[in-house]
């Protein structure tokens, strides 16, 4: 599946409210979309509906949630749902959900996360989860601080921390240190990795300072936008890219763009 659209088109007219996001299947067989609204084509679905090209119909997908929808992708032939929600079905997910066609049932993403998610992408086997987001995950036993086992380094922007940097200057990664935010355990300021292999989120270096607005992949990169001007403590204002493989952020270009990328 992928974002698109493909004739005919599922129109806003069946669906009785705003709608936030869309996925369409690249055989053109369903189209999915989330938002605000309560019912589709006359069919109660709340939040979040299917619908078949074949056969002109709407569809809900279980019971929906209980709050907005805002971001779709699809990873391993299962649908995953991120917004505001705390719902989805009649099973707790807190603002990340997992659709699984074939046993048509939702099901929770890990603890999820504490603030609503806006955008989420697939990359390499794992999905990435974007927003005003923190994450849920379970405390870790213990907390790296500068001064244990590593070079001493306070840098600027990052409380009780330090880094190293990248060998051409434009790339860093954290080394060590307490990001600038926690959610209730495992923090993950705004961007966040689940692995389904796993079952566990992780973070993202020390994350954005402000919320994110977009994920997309491309060449084995994640590349993120939002209103962000900081990510992992250096400037790189509303776009930036993280290598999975290096676990490395990127600064794109001169890494400024006028206003927050969507």
């Amino acid at each position: 599946m992928s974002a698109g659209t493909r004739s005919p088109k599922p129109g806003r007219r069946w669906v009785g409210g705003e709608q936030y996001c869309v996925r369409i299947d690249r055989s053109g067989r369903q189209a999915v979309r989330g938002g605000l609204f309560g019912s589709a084509g006359g069919t109660a679905a709340n939040r979040i509906a299917c619908w078949d090209p074949a056969a002109q119909t709407w569809s809900a997908l279980g019971s929906g949630m209980d709050a907005p929808v805002h971001a779709l992708t699809v990873l391993d032939g299962k649908l995953y749902a991120g917004g505001e929600f705390t719902m989805a079905g009649d099973v707790a997910a807190s603002r990340v959900a997992c659709w699984d066609p074939a046993n048509s049932a939702w099901s929770a993403v890990g603890s999820g996360m504490d603030r609503s998610v806006s955008a989420m992408t697939a990359l390499d086997g794992r999905l990435y989860a974007g927003g005003t987001s923190l994450l849920r995950e379970e405390p870790p036993q213990t907390e790296l601080r500068a001064g244990s086992g590593c070079s001493n380094v306070v840098c600027p922007g990052v409380r009780d921390g330090c880094r190293r940097a990248g060998p051409d200057g434009s790339r860093w990664q954290a080394v060590c240190g307490r990001p600038l935010h926690h959610g209730g355990g495992v923090a993950a300021s705004r961007v966040a990795c689940w692995d389904s292999a796993a079952s566990a989120w992780s973070a993202l270096g020390l994350g954005t300072d402000r919320f994110v607005a977009a994920l997309a992949a491309l060449d084995g990169e994640l590349y993120v936008g939002g209103d962000f001007t900081t990510v992992d403590g250096v400037v790189a204002e509303h776009i930036a890219s993280w290598d999975p493989a290096a676990r490395l952020w990127s600064v794109m270009g001169s890494g400024w763009m006028p206003a927050c990328v969507r």
